[in-house]
């Protein structure tokens, strides 16, 4: 490990030499207590050379041997009946026809012809290459919000918040999608003609939001399998999770053809209802613990600068709140 790789990431604060090491060992202390409910933190690692470098001491820290229920698993994942429900419909039902409506008021406008009635829209073959021009173009809106996922995920592994590592990204993705959602619903619902282009911009616009807010809430709920489920239920969580995302596309389906009558205009309420109600079901029972804590410490290079032997830290895990 580099010298200069910080103890745990964040910027370098100002120690007392005297005091440095004294301190930085009760802040270690401190934020042990504060995640006992998860990892009971030992301030002496394991220095054992035969043991794997990949592989902790139990004496290092302990882990609670409880299995977590089925059910409080489902309702931790359970936005992936959200992902499954809109990542289905809107893009195989929905988007279809807002890109039929808009072509169709294109092809109005240049010809002239009144106003086309907006339920079941019959693309015409003077605008169905403008209605396959415009999924290409959500299409790729929609490839390019999933380039943030990456970035999203190291942001999520490094956040300091009250609320954990994970649920401030679930919650901005909550609030991203609700704005997204009713954007779009508000927008398609624009009449007036000398608004055209206000309308599909706006629209566009919306769409982006949600497409970023799936991104959100997609990242914040793989990573909390790992943080919150134990190693040995990984797979059963998994299992879960692909479960969901298919009951959330059946439920999805179901509801756009034999409950709302394939009315898209209260498929967006219906996506708002499914999002609001599993977003709580996340924040609810995904009781991440304070990374406050972690923001205090400082820096390797600072106090291997002030003389202090960090070497019994080598075990430390930077993508986690604790040691290892």
């Amino acid at each position: 490990m580099s010298e200069t790789q910080p103890l745990f990431d964040n910027s370098p604060i100002t120690l007392n030499r005297n005091m440095a090491k004294k301190d930085y060992d009760t802040i270690l202390k401190n934020g042990a207590n504060q995640n006992s409910g998860n990892l009971l933190l030992s301030k002496n690692c394991s220095k054992d050379k035969k043991s794997s470098p990949y592989k902790t001491n139990h004496n290092d820290f302990e882990t609670s041997a409880d299995n977590v229920s089925l059910f409080r698993i489902a309702c931790i994942l359970s936005t992936a009946t959200f992902y499954g429900c809109i990542t289905s419909t809107l893009f195989l039902l929905v988007l279809p026809v807002e890109c039929s409506r808009m072509a169709n008021d294109d092809y109005n406008q240049s010809s002239s012809l009144p106003h086309l009635p907006e339920t079941h829209i019959q693309t015409k073959s003077g605008n169905s290459d403008l209605r396959s021009t415009y999924l290409v173009l959500y299409a790729l809106l929609t490839g390019v919000s999933q380039i943030l996922s990456p970035w999203i995920g190291v942001a999520s592994d490094h956040c300091h918040n009250n609320l954990g590592k994970r649920r401030p990204f679930l919650v901005l993705g909550t609030y991203l999608g609700v704005f997204g959602l009713v954007g779009q619903w508000f927008s398609r619902n624009i009449e007036n003609p000398h608004l055209h282009t206000f309308k599909w911009i706006l629209y566009s616009m919306s769409f982006c939001l949600t497409s970023l807010s799936l991104n959100l809430i997609y990242v914040a709920m793989i990573a909390l399998i790992p943080d919150l489920v134990p190693s040995h239920q990984t797979g059963m969580a998994n299992g879960i999770l692909s479960l969901l995302v298919a009951l959330g596309a059946l439920v999805g389906f179901c509801s756009f053809h034999y409950i709302l009558i394939e009315d898209v205009n209260k498929m967006y309420i219906f996506y708002i209802f499914m999002l609001s109600v599993t977003s709580g079901l996340s924040l609810l029972f995904a009781d991440e613990q304070s990374t406050v804590f972690l923001s205090q410490l400082p820096t390797r290079s600072t106090l291997n600068f002030m003389g202090i032997d960090t070497s019994k830290y080598n075990n430390i895990d930077h993508s986690e709140t604790t040691m290892r």
